[in-house]
């Protein structure tokens, strides 16, 4: 708990993972890159990322990831859906936002 403390992980702060997925590898990396380039300005919110999911291949589809962290008190959800609502993607690319996730793979 000290160690997650001193790294201002959860329960000390919010995390949001946030899932590119398709079926055409550089459709999903395009769309990837186009989300970074539109991450809203946030001094107290953090983007991590875009990087291949540790499971990049599952089910036939490529993903790759985004790790938003912010504050315990910050507005997450808020932030995580103005930024989704500002990119327009192809209708083959899917979008998971996980506020708060048990896992990352």
């Amino acid at each position: 708990l000290e160690e997650r403390k001193n790294h201002d992980m959860p329960p000390f702060s919010r995390l949001a993972g946030v899932i590119i997925s398709g079926e055409k590898p550089d459709e999903v990396q395009t769309a990837a890159l186009t989300l970074s380039r539109a991450i809203p300005s946030s001094t107290q919110i953090k983007v991590l990322g875009p990087v291949p999911a540790p499971l990049t291949k599952l089910r036939g589809k490529t993903r790759w990831r985004f790790l938003i962290k912010a504050p315990k008190q910050g507005k997450i959800q808020e932030f995580a859906e103005a930024w989704m609502q500002s990119v327009k993607l192809k209708s083959a690319i899917r979008v998971t936002v996980d506020i708060d996730p048990y896992s990352f793979l």
